[in-house]
C-alpha cells in the first residue's frame, strides 16, 4: 500500500512540534544539547517536507551545474530553529496548557512547508482618500478597502498569526486601508515584487493605477464620482474594438501601457503638487515625461517629433489659442531639455522652473483625452488635420472629451493645477 506523503509530513510535524512543546520555555535561547536535538528534528521534517513538496511539485527551484549531473534540484521550504519564533510557533506553544495542537496549526505548516500550491494575491496599497462604499472594478483589479481581519487569511501561518512577527505594514495592520487586489495564477510564491521605480519597470497594475492618477487633480485623493465617467469611457471604447479594428486597438493599449509606466515610475519623485521633490531630479523627470508624451503620440515615422508632439499635444488639450500656444511652447522647450542631457550637456535651472509640474498635467490630460476618444482615433490624420480646421477639431476631439469630462466633479476637470498651468513671468 502506497504510503501517503501528506499524511507522513503531518505526523512529523505533530512530532516535532510535540517535543517543541516539552521545552516551550526555552526555544527563544536553547541551551547546546537542546539545539542540537532540535536542529537534528527539523532536518527529518525537512527531508520529509521536500519529498512531499515534490509530489506536488511546490517550490520547485533548479540550481544548475556545469553538467546535468552537477544540476540540483530543491522543493518546498525548511523549518529553521529561528523561525519557530519568527512564525509565531514558539508563542502559541507557551500559550497551550497541554501538548494537543491545534489542527489548525498542524494544517497550516504542512502547507507552508511543502504545499500544495493555493493562488497568489497581487495587492497594491493606494495613498488615497477615496469615498468607497464597496469594492469597485477597475481594468479586471478590485479596488476596495481591507481591514485587519482580512490579512490573516494571507500571513504563512493564520493559525499562529497572533504569536508572529507582524509581516504588514503598520497602516495596514491597523486596518481601513484602500488597495487594488488581483488574484495571479502566474505568480509563485518565492517571487517578490518589484517596487515600480525605474521608468521601464513593467508595473502590473498599471491600468487601474493610471485611472486613479488621471481621478484627481493632486495624487490620489478621488471619490468613485471621478472614477465612473473615465470606467464607462474604457468600457465604451472596448465595446467598439472587435473584427478588423482589434490590431489599432492593440496598438493602441501599447503605447498607453508603456508611457503609463513612465508616468506612474515618476510618482515617488513628484510631490503633491507635482514638483520634482528633489531639484536635482528635474532635467531627468522631464526627460521621461517628455518619452512618454511621445510614445502616445507619434504613430507615424519620420518627421519632426518635436513639432508634431509639441502640435497634437495643443490641439488635444488647449483650452484657447493662448493655452495651445503655452502648450506648444512648453512641449518644445522640454524637447530641447531632452536633447541636451542626452548628450550630456548642463541644462540652466531657469529653463527647468515649474516645467515639470506643467508637463506633468499635460501628460495626464492627453492621457485622459485619448482614453476618452478611444484606440480608433487616428491622433496623427486627426490632430493634423484639426491644426487647419476649427470643425475638425472641435467634432472629432472638444465635444467627445467634453462629454465625458463635464460629468466630472468640477474640482477634478482640469488636471493642471493653478501652480502647474503658470509659466514663468505670467
Amino acid at each position: 500500500m502506497a504510503v501517503d506523503p501528506h499524511q507522513t509530513l503531518t505526523a512529523a510535524i505533530t512530532g516535532v512540534l510535540r517535543f517543541a512543546w516539552q521545552h516551550r520555555d526555552e526555544l527563544s535561547d536553547p541551551g547546546h544539547e537542546l539545539r542540537e536535538e532540535l536542529a537534528d528534528r527539523l532536518h527529518d521534517l525537512g527531508r520529509q517536507a521536500r519529498l512531499t513538496a515534490r509530489a506536488h511539485d511546490y517550490l520547485h527551484v533548479v540550481h544548475e551545474g556545469r553538467t546535468p549531473e552537477d544540476t540540483q534540484h530543491a522543493w518546498g521550504r525548511y523549518l529553521s530553529i529561528r523561525q519557530l519564533n519568527t512564525l509565531g510557533i514558539t508563542g502559541l506553544l507557551r500559550d497551550l496548557p497541554t501538548p494537543d495542537l491545534p489542527h489548525g496549526l498542524v494544517t497550516d505548516l504542512a502547507g507552508f512547508l511543502a504545499g500544495p500550491a493555493v493562488p497568489c494575491e497581487r495587492m497594491f496599497v493606494i495613498d488615497s482618500a477615496l469615498d468607497l462604499r464597496g469594492p469597485v472594478d477597475i481594468a479586471g483589479w478590485q479596488l476596495t478597502r481591507i481591514e485587519s481581519a482580512d490579512l490573516e487569511p494571507l500571513t504563512p501561518l493564520p493559525s499562529t498569526r497572533r504569536f508572529s512577527a507582524d509581516p504588514w505594514d503598520e497602516a495596514l495592520s491597523h486596518g481601513g486601508c484602500i488597495v487594488l487586489r488581483r488574484i495571479s495564477a502566474a505568480r509563485k510564491p518565492s517571487e517578490v515584487a518589484a517596487a515600480p521605480g525605474e521608468p521601464e519597470v513593467t508595473i502590473a497594475a498599471w491600468q487601474p493605477l493610471l485611472l486613479l492618477n488621471l481621478a484627481a487633480t493632486d495624487r490620489i485623493v478621488a471619490t468613485v464620482a471621478t472614477l465612473e465617467p473615465l470606467l464607462s469611457a474604457v468600457r465604451d471604447a472596448a465595446a467598439r474594438t472587435t473584427g478588423p479594428d482589434r490590431k489599432a486597438a492593440k496598438s493602441f493599449a501599447d503605447r498607453l501601457r508603456r508611457s503609463a509606466h513612465r508616468l506612474l515610475a515618476q510618482g515617488p519623485r513628484l510631490g503633491t503638487d507635482g514638483e520634482p521633490v528633489s531639484p536635482h531630479d528635474r532635467a531627468e523627470i522631464v526627460f521621461w515625461l517628455i518619452s512618454a508624451l511621445e510614445h502616445l503620440l507619434i504613430v507615424d515615422k519620420g518627421g519632426d517629433f518635436t513639432r508634431k508632439v509639441a502640435q497634437r499635444t495643443a490641439i488635444l488639450i488647449g483650452r484657447d489659442g493662448e493655452d495651445r500656444l503655452s502648450i506648444y511652447r512648453d512641449v518644445s522647450s522640454a524637447y530641447g531639455i531632452r536633447s541636451q542631457l542626452a548628450h550630456g550637456d548642463l541644462v540652466q535651472e531657469v529653463k527647468l522652473q515649474g516645467l515639470p509640474a506643467r508637463l506633468y498635467g499635460y501628460l495626464r490630460e492627453v492621457f485622459r483625452a485619448l482614453i476618452i476618444l478611444g484606440p480608433l482615433f487616428r491622433v496623427d490624420t486627426v490632430c493634423d488635420d484639426a491644426l487647419l480646421s476649427a470643425a475638425v477639431r472641435q467634432t472629432h476631439i472638444t465635444d467627445p472629451t467634453r462629454a465625458v469630462v463635464d460629468r466630472l466633479p468640477e474640482t477634478t476637470r482640469s488636471l493642471r493645477s493653478r501652480a502647474r498651468a503658470a509659466r514663468p513671468g505670467a
